[in-house]
């Protein structure tokens, strides 16, 4: 599997677990299914941050857009952090927010970083670099921040 499908599977993944969050009334079911989606982003946002992104952080045309991802990235953390989050209300609007931005930042990415990805990066660049986020997807987290 090459970085971008990896990618764009793990995009789809998470718009599953909103896809049941959305289907569920029950407080429990919200903060599991919650919290199974900042396991997912945590370790999406770390590859790319990681690995991803540093390849272009400093290609022509490319490095506001690769900002703009790593602000995305820092929200998505924000947002993910449920401290003072003490109502099935306040979890609800935070759910709404949390979307929004990983829907915004889904479809850039996928809309213009994954096709520059693919011009600039040979085929098996594309490959060598899924095996590299297979890998440390696998690896013990001790080396990731949480």
């Amino acid at each position: 599997m090459n970085a971008i499908q990896l990618l764009k599977s793990d995009h789809r993944k998470v718009q599953e677990l909103f896809d049941e969050l959305d289907q569920s009334d029950e407080a429990t079911v919200k903060r599991r299914t919650f919290m199974l989606i900042k396991k997912e982003l945590d370790l999406h946002t770390h590859l790319e941050d990681t690995f991803v992104y540093p390849l272009f952080s400093e290609t022509e045309g490319m490095v506001d857009m690769i900002e703009d991802f790593y602000d995305d990235h820092q929200e998505l953390r924000t947002l993910l952090n449920l401290d003072g989050i003490r109502t099935d209300e306040e979890l609800d609007d935070r759910i709404d927010e949390l979307l929004e931005v990983f829907q915004d930042h889904m479809t850039v990415e996928e809309a213009e970083l994954f096709p520059r990805m693919q011009k600039i990066l040979q085929h098996d660049k594309l490959n060598e670099l899924g095996v590299r986020l297979i890998q440390e997807r696998t690896a013990p987290s001790i080396t990731r921040a949480a």
